[in-house]
């Protein structure tokens, strides 16, 4: 066993073999990570915590991830919030804040490991003069012998979960990885968007289920009466209530997709105006809906998505605005604020260059922490992606169309009109039908524009 005067007494006692991998390493733990060219879910992050009653819990979890701190408080049945600074330098004195060593040098703490990072067969983690100490799993979990073992309080950054890296090419910038690390919780669906999807993956759900549901929603429920009025369906003021709406406007179906889409988005708040402002987002995710689901009613049964996917993929797909406005108040604010009226640019490729990562890359992932259907997690991520061609791509292919069709009238965030013949026709679509969906759109977008904006008042 290696031995440095340095290294934590405890750790010299404990009778585990490990290895000084990197001397004096400073930063954060991703800076770390690169600079020593170890993967980042290898590393153990160490995040202080106190109860309601002052006392103290350290959470260690893959520093690939973020901790959702309320999920850790409920398996503990603990209130918890992030300790500050003071308590931190008083059981860590001298340590980098930004990466913590996995025992205190001043007193035993009671400590929790999520059970991913204890899985792992190497494992690395700072020391309390800032060494780099390399593992085998078995010897870290037998240091930390004293430890709970948690379920899943952590979940993986954008860009890190490896069935992303399969698909996407967009990797997570350290500037996006570093606050999120930072957050105490994770934005939630609200009680009724759950509600929505128990019921939306129970395959025995009724009409009076999802009747039940909207009734004790009043907001959800007036803006799918709203959106059941609209010229879009001509029924007009016959539709009276929320039965009505699902039975002779939707479906069962579409309507539970469209409460669910309008649950999740009313959710987050940000900027009214502006070129980022909520007025905006609302009204292309409105927009990009509308239009979704008119394109999805031409194509082929054979290739056609299932009954209101479609519409909701188009009313989430600029989800990751939203998120970056509720993650990122200060910075998202100001970036709106900075932007002129009318701008040659795509809003999409000024949000991604400023925050130095694509918004519905951030927006795929929380949507994968909510277990919301894969369908609409694979729109949300592929959506620009003109080579995709796997599971789900009809709903991705969708978004993108719709987007650019809608782009000619200077709406959604597309950078170009152009409407790539190879997707067209592996969808299903040609260009005639195409623009003739965008043209009742946009006879109706008056009105899809005031349905938007109820969703911001």
């Amino acid at each position: 066993m290696n031995s440095k005067s340095h290294i934590c007494i405890r750790l010299d006692s404990g009778g585990q073999d490990y290895e000084v991998f990197a001397e004096g390493a400073s930063g954060s733990l991703s800076q770390i990570a690169h600079d020593t060219r170890i993967e980042l879910h290898n590393i153990a992050r160490s995040q202080l915590l106190v109860d309601s009653k002052g006392a103290f819990l350290l959470a260690i979890f893959p520093a690939s991830h973020c901790i959702d701190v309320p999920a850790l408080g409920r398996q503990l049945q603990h209130t918890l919030t992030p300790a500050t600074e003071a308590h931190i330098e008083q059981l860590f004195p001298s340590c980098n804040p930004q990466a913590l060593p996995p025992l205190s040098t001043k007193e035993t703490v009671p400590t929790i490991i999520d059970s991913v990072l204890a899985s792992q067969a190497i494992v690395y983690f700072p020391s309390d003069h800032q060494d780099i100490i390399r593992m085998l799993g078995e010897d870290f979990n037998g240091m930390l012998d004293h430890a709970w073992h948690g379920f899943n309080f952590s979940y993986p950054l954008p860009g890190y979960d490896k069935s992303t890296l399969q698909q996407a090419n967009n990797v997570l910038s350290e500037h996006i990885e570093q606050r999120l690390t930072k957050l105490d919780t994770l934005p939630t669906v609200p009680g009724t968007g759950r509600e929505l999807l128990r019921l939306l993956n129970n395959s025995n759900g009724r009409v009076s289920d999802l009747a039940r549901i909207l009734e004790h929603d009043p907001a959800v429920s007036a803006q799918l009466l709203k959106q059941a009025r609209s010229a879009l369906y001509g029924l007009g003021q016959s539709i009276k209530t929320i039965d009505a709406a699902i039975v002779r406007i939707f479906g069962y179906d579409t309507a539970l997709h469209v409460a669910l889409g309008i649950s999740t988005a009313s959710n987050f708040k940000g900027p009214k105006h502006g070129q980022l402002g909520l007025q905006r987002i609302y009204r292309d995710a409105v927009l990009v809906s509308a239009l979704c689901e008119s394109l999805a009613r031409h194509i082929p049964v054979s290739r056609r998505p299932a009954k209101g996917t479609a519409q909701l993929a188009g009313l989430l797909h600029n989800l990751g605005y939203l998120i970056l406005a509720h993650l990122f108040t200060d910075d998202y604010a100001q970036l709106n604020a900075q932007l002129p009226p009318l701008m040659d640019n795509s809003i999409y490729n000024v949000v991604k260059d400023s925050f130095d990562s694509p918004p519905e890359q951030i927006a795929a992932w929380l949507m994968g922490i909510w277990d919301m259907p894969q369908s609409l997690i694979i729109a949300q991520r592929e959506q620009r992606n003109l080579a995709y061609s796997g599971m789900y791509a009809v709903h991705a292919q969708l978004v993108l169309i719709a987007n650019r069709l809608l782009h000619s009238y200077g709406f959604g965030d597309a950078s170009t009109a152009e409407l790539p013949e190879e997707i067209l026709f592996q969808v299903g679509l040609n260009e005639d039908i195409a623009y003739a969906c965008l043209e009742k759109i946009i006879d109706n977008s008056a009105e899809l524009k005031y349905l938007a904006e109820q969703l911001v008042a």
